[in-house]
């Protein structure tokens, strides 16, 4: 950025820095909250948000400050309390998705999502205080075969 652009007006420049350090998403400037500082955006809980909701319904920039408010804990945001938006979330997510299998860090038998190892791993270092030997893995996944068959 040239300085030199700026030479006429100081408040030009000012006001090209004050953009560069201003943080807020362009969208900002176009929310219709920004002109009721009246009303209540961070409700506290049991307090009216009909009036915030009637701004946001004729907001230009409702879906922008949806989405980013899906982020956000506290306050009206697109329309939307924490509330509303913690039910988005949920939804939005649907049913929670299943964990894939994981492998035994012992013998590399298909374990639970939580396990660390198999039940044989366990139970053979409970009694023997180490964890099998390869030999008794082999054992084990011959059998596991054999069943299957």
């Amino acid at each position: 950025m040239s300085l030199h652009r700026f030479a006429d007006d100081p408040a030009d420049l000012f006001a090209a820095l004050a953009g560069l350090l201003d943080p807020r998403p362009a969208w900002h400037a176009d929310a219709a909250c920004r002109e009721h500082p009246e009303l209540t955006w961070f409700p506290e809980r049991g307090q009216d948000v009909a009036a915030a909701r009637a701004v946001c319904a004729g907001c230009l920039v409702r879906a922008e400050c949806e989405a980013a408010g899906m982020g956000q804990g506290h306050g009206i945001w697109g329309g939307l309390t924490e509330r509303e938006r913690r039910a988005r979330r949920r939804s939005a997510g649907g049913a929670r998705q299943a964990m894939p299998p994981r492998q035994c860090a012992c013998c590399s038998a298909e374990i639970g999502p939580r396990a660390t190892w198999c039940n044989l791993c366990v139970t053979y270092r409970s009694r023997f205080g180490v964890l099998p030997s390869a030999d008794v893995i082999e054992k084990r996944r011959q059998r596991t075969m054999a069943q299957a068959s």
